[in-house]
């Protein structure tokens, strides 16, 4: 998670789980998976905290998710140059999180496509 969004670590597949029941009957495109994004819990958004407090204060829970979007980027760096990448991660998660940009980095020298929160 960061501050913004809650992002979905391990998903239950079975068992008595609101997403396990929800997953059971949803097409396959609408199902919730390991990776992807909730950005709103009954309209709140921009904040995890909120939206976690959301999830547990209620009986009924309409989200909003959001596929990951992963793509393959190569780039050669040499001796001392850096990425520029500030990155983030969740120490359960299974991605990283642009933050940031840095000036001077290889990756917005070469305008390789990467934006913040990729």
């Amino acid at each position: 998670t960061d501050a913004k969004v809650l992002h979905v670590c391990e998903v239950q597949q079975s068992g008595n789980f609101p997403v396990a029941k929800y997953n059971a009957t949803a097409p396959e495109a609408k199902r919730v998976r390991t990776g992807d994004y909730i950005v709103s819990i009954n309209g709140i958004s921009d904040s995890a905290l909120a939206m976690q407090g959301a999830i547990r204060s209620s009986t009924t829970v309409e989200a909003v998710v959001r596929r990951a979007r992963s793509h393959m980027v190569q780039f050669r760096k040499s001796g001392r140059e850096t990425t520029g990448l500030n990155l983030r991660f969740a120490p359960i998660g299974i991605s990283l999180v642009v933050e940031d940009l840095r000036e001077g980095g290889i990756v917005r020298e070469l305008g390789l496509d990467i934006l913040p929160r990729d």
